[in-house]
């Protein structure tokens, strides 16, 4: 299967923008309205990972066991990782607090990290669970846990001659249940994925009936761009129409801004997605800590809050946006080790184990 290299660029850039939604430095990227909207770029995580599904796996004779297990492989072993890391993280800050003293904000395993929900999270049900709050360990996971059970239903609505029809329904039944549940707001976190998921399926399956128009990528970007920054009612909808037109318009890498950005730098930065995507947050936390500790060392104060958000401020933008460059880089580090020692050889196996099937 041929990738479509503008369309896996796009999900490194939008990874790198989840990254700034998790952090705010005064005076750097991250306070750009691009950034502080960044949270809707999930919705295009999901509309591409629809679009891909169904481009890979409708009208083939690949099974569903072989199906679910490259999924599997393809996402779980990296979260297992991290989310181990993110609960010895927890347990370290405990101790640090118990027997220290030491304060670090919010206590330790309370709040979404409270001990009893760390079942769901290993199980990936965090974000289905209502009772469950999925903003606590590994908090960019939520959206791994809803996509992971909709790889099931996504089989179930392509694995079959009336895939078109099953998919339009049941992307119709979502939305519906969507606007009368949540209004013009924006829906919940399982909503997301069940509409945007479908939506991205749909998108591949219309693609090749819409002519090549590169010269459309440009206006698109800008409407993507005033989707997502921009308060309305019914955002949601804005958001997955533009995203969905978007990937459309860029699934036949034909365009300028697809010439421009197809480089090897840009490339690697859409292979490392996913561990972008599930790492920064880990790289963050420990950005946060190193300045909180410099400030006590130097005894001075290098952030305050607004509302419930921590603001970091050196006292000068050139610090400022070193601070931030240099986490952005560090996540970056981080996500090549864990691309090349979980995800790679993880997602070689799947191979193994789906040839061998094949073979069989």
């Amino acid at each position: 299967m041929k990738r479509i290299e503008s369309l896996d660029i796009f999900r490194g850039i939008c990874a790198i923008l989840v990254m700034f939604i998790h952090i705010r430095v005064s005076g750097t990227v991250t306070e750009l309205p691009i950034s502080r909207n960044a949270y809707a770029f999930v919705d295009f995580f999901f509309i591409l990972s629809g679009f891909v599904i169904a481009m890979k796996y409708t009208n083939t004779s690949t099974t569903f066991k072989n199906y679910i297990t490259t999924r599997f492989f393809r996402i779980y072993p990296l979260f297992f990782v991290l989310m181990t890391v993110s609960v010895v993280n927890e347990s370290l800050k405990y101790i640090a607090n118990t027997k220290l003293g030491i304060e670090f904000g919010a206590s330790p395993f309370t709040g979404g990290s409270s001990p009893e929900f760390i079942p769901y999270y290993y199980t990936l049900t965090q974000a289905w669970l209502p009772w469950v709050k999925s903003n606590g360990f590994l908090y960019p996971s939520w959206s791994i846990s809803i996509e992971f059970y909709m790889y099931i239903v996504l089989w179930v609505l392509i694995s079959h001659r009336y895939f078109k029809a099953s998919t339009v329904i049941f992307l119709l039944a979502s939305l519906s249940i969507a606007i009368i549940n949540h209004r013009e707001s924006y829906p919940n976190d399982v909503m997301r994925g069940m509409i945007c998921i479908p939506l991205g399926a749909l998108a591949f399956y219309i693609k090749d009936y819409i002519k090549k128009m590169p010269y459309m990528e440009i206006p698109m970007i800008i409407a993507c761009y005033f989707a997502v920054t921009q308060e309305y009612s019914f955002k949601f909808i804005g958001v997955s129409i533009s995203f969905f037109i978007t990937i459309i318009i860029f699934s036949h890498d034909s365009g300028v801004i697809s010439k421009v950005i197809i480089n090897r730098f840009m490339k690697y930065l859409g292979k490392l997605s996913y561990s972008i995507y599930l790492s920064h947050s880990i790289v963050l936390y420990f950005f946060v800590l190193i300045s909180i500790i410099i400030g006590k060392v130097l005894g001075l104060n290098f952030s305050h809050y607004e509302g419930s958000s921590r603001i970091i401020d050196f006292g000068n933008v050139i610090f400022n946006n070193i601070f931030i460059l240099l986490a952005l880089i560090s996540t970056i580090c981080v996500s090549h080790i864990t691309n090349k020692y979980i995800e790679a050889p993880f997602m070689k196996l799947a191979k193994r184990n789906k040839l061998k099937a094949v073979t069989e």
